[in-house]
């Protein structure tokens, strides 16, 4: 990660501020700003070869003063103009030589100035991987009131390189909680940032916690892609059902974009549930979604597969049952192809009934209301869905709101 501020400009600013100021003058009112008459002729040399861009001259007075400088204001000279010998003469150990005795100074005076220094220094200990530096640095130019937009996010990658990965987290919490009462999102790639370094860290909660964010902030089909394989990934036991309320998610959101996760979910439908048309469906969306550009072998049979099964299964079908099950069973075809004012129908005819789990129901149910516009009473539906799918339902209700 790079700090966007041109250090060149920095320090061509910081010099202007300072190069027309009377700094030698013994009779200032601000004893702040006052040279001492021991050290005056070797930093006098010194600026005047800064101005002629002699930098070994400059350098050879500094360490002349350096050793007899006592006040704050003369550190900050002799510091400032040692980094800028230093960038100016390409040499790394002068430079940050420099930037620290700017920031340890004490000098108040020029707070903008030297929370450029502290944050280019901040940077060049975090490349050092001196992370303890880097977070000192990072967090004075903070103080003092640096905008630079990747100083916050550096600090939580201080932590985060040097495996305080709680105190990272806890960094980009911040940033996310003090965006939002800003009334303004977080930058999506710091909350990508975050994601991944969750997801590095086996912190399911967290992962699932960004992912849902992002979804919120920037919903995009590749967010609710990542925020649904994310979810599988982490929860290997996921049961099968589970797994395809997840997959339909994904189809509502036009999110597919892998030809193996849409050949497991259409292959699902055909073989283990018996919905061809769902599955024809999905196939036909992906190629519409520029997901399926040329039909692979396997997946063209998949696809002649379910159309082949269409007719007879949309035949089987029934309005009415004399069961709950086979009136969840029927439920389930109609939803298959869209009709979900008959699948709606025919799951609260099975609602409540002996040998109907009741958050299966729910859930169908939700889907159902949530695909045919009916938000209310989905996210009614889905806030009533407990057990296994109790997160997936929350994904839907996301999908409702969004």
């Amino acid at each position: 990660m790079r700090i966007s501020g041109k250090l060149g400009m920095a320090l061509a600013v910081a010099l202007l501020a300072t190069a027309g100021a009377p700094a030698f003058a013994k009779d200032k009112a601000d004893d702040s700003d006052k040279i001492s008459e021991a050290i005056g002729p070797s930093l006098s040399a010194a600026q005047t070869a800064m101005t002629k861009k002699d930098y070994p001259t400059a350098l050879t007075n500094l360490d002349k003063a350096e050793p007899i400088a006592k006040t704050p204001y003369e550190h900050f000279l002799i510091g400032m103009w040692r980094a800028i010998s230093g960038q100016s003469l390409k040499n790394d150990a002068t430079f940050n030589a420099g930037l620290d005795e700017v920031v340890t100074s004490g000098y108040a005076k020029k707070p903008d100035v030297t929370a450029q220094f502290a944050l280019i220094s901040g940077q060049n200990a975090y490349n050092a991987k001196n992370y303890d530096k880097a977070i000192q640095r990072l967090q004075l130019a903070q103080q003092l009131g640096s905008t630079e937009p990747n100083l916050v996010p550096l600090i939580a990658e201080s932590y985060i390189a040097s495996n305080r990965t709680a105190q990272g987290m806890a960094v980009y919490e911040k940033m996310y909680t003090d965006s939002a009462a800003a009334g303004k999102p977080m930058p999506q790639d710091m909350m990508v940032r975050a994601r991944t370094t969750a997801n590095d860290a086996r912190l399911d909660s967290d992962v699932q916690k960004w992912s849902i964010r992002l979804v919120q902030s920037y919903p995009s089909p590749t967010m609710w892609h990542d925020l649904i394989i994310l979810y599988i990934q982490s929860h290997p036991k996921l049961s099968f059902q589970a797994t395809v309320d997840l997959y339909r998610l994904m189809r509502a959101t036009h999110s597919f974009k892998e030809n193996p996760t849409l050949s497991e979910y259409a292959g699902d439908l055909v073989d283990k549930l018996g919905l061809p048309g769902e599955a024809k469906a999905a196939i036909d969306q992906a190629r519409t979604d520029g997901v399926i550009t040329t039909m692979s072998a396997d997946m063209s049979s998949l696809y002649n597969t379910a159309s082949a099964k269409i007719p007879g299964d949309k035949a089987s079908l029934r309005a009415t049952a004399a069961t709950p099950r086979a009136a969840r069973g029927n439920g389930d075809g109609w939803f298959s192809y869209g009709d979900y004012a008959k699948a709606l129908t025919l799951y609260n005819q099975a609602k409540g009934k002996p040998g109907i789990e009741p958050d299966g129901i729910n859930m169908r149910i939700g889907m159902a209301q949530a695909l045919s516009g009916d938000k209310a009473n989905a996210k009614a539906s889905f806030a009533s869905v407990g057990g296994e799918e109790a997160d997936i339902a929350k994904f839907w209700s996301l999908y409702v709101s969004s």
